[in-house]
């Protein structure tokens, strides 16, 4: 959330926004992220693990928790489940012809051979089948980067660096889409608290702000995830 408290603070400033509403806006965003993140895991593998539930819900589910950049960055801890249900991720995806998962799901499997069961012929071969299915459809933003930079270092393939850059330069571009998407959600609680602010008894009544604070917690993270992958590079 660092990223963007010059924005929050250019918007303060400009909007004039009332101390309470401000500290609405802090205890909203704290408190989603101190107690909703700590369910995440378990909840999305609950629903994962649940054969009960729809497949679609299923791989949702995977797809929503590898989603982070963090997950697969050096010396990141994240529970080896994940990644050694990668085989069943990709059965189900190709199964319900979700070809923009493929890519971060061929990631996932890539980590696993690799990395847990340390047969890196077979994860080099996962690392190309990312770059192969992104060429299809991708959905997730990192991947494809990911796997170019193992692929032309570990694994030893002829990867163009245009190619490199051009990947690189689209996450770069995402962060400017990022700043562009939470200011636009500052401005929209902005008009939401100023048409509040013209009810009768308005300081005793309720403002919901649930929807855009979650939509901005989103963005952010997406953001954060960008420039963390910018950071290290």
């Amino acid at each position: 959330m660092k990223n963007c408290l010059l924005i929050l603070r250019t918007f303060i400033a400009n909007k004039q926004i009332g101390l309470k509403y401000i500290l609405i806006f802090f205890g909203i965003i704290f408190y989603s992220i101190a107690h909703g993140q700590t369910k995440t895991d378990a909840e999305l593998y609950a629903t994962w693990k649940d054969k009960s539930n729809s497949d679609g819900d299923r791989i949702k589910a995977y797809f929503d928790r590898l989603n982070v950049w963090e997950i697969f960055e050096n010396g990141a801890k994240l529970d080896n489940k994940w990644f050694v249900a990668s085989d069943k991720a990709i059965e189900l995806a190709l199964k319900l012809d979700k070809k923009e998962y493929l890519p971060l799901f061929y990631l996932a499997s890539a980590f696993n051979y690799a990395m847990i069961q340390t047969d890196f012929a077979r994860g080099c071969i996962e690392i190309n089948k990312v770059i192969e299915s992104a060429k299809v459809a991708n959905a997730s933003k990192f991947p494809v980067f990911i796997a170019y930079t193992i692929s032309s270092s570990a694994c030893q393939a002829d990867i163009k660096e245009e190619d490199i850059i051009n990947e690189f330069n689209k996450i770069k571009n995402g962060i400017g889409e990022s700043c562009i998407k939470i200011s636009n959600i500052l401005d929209e609680i902005n008009k939401e608290i100023s048409y509040h602010s013209t009810k009768y008894f308005s300081s005793y009544r309720t403002l919901d702000l649930t929807e855009q604070i979650t939509k901005l917690i989103h963005h952010n993270k997406i953001m954060n995830e960008r420039i963390l992958l910018i950071n290290l590079v």
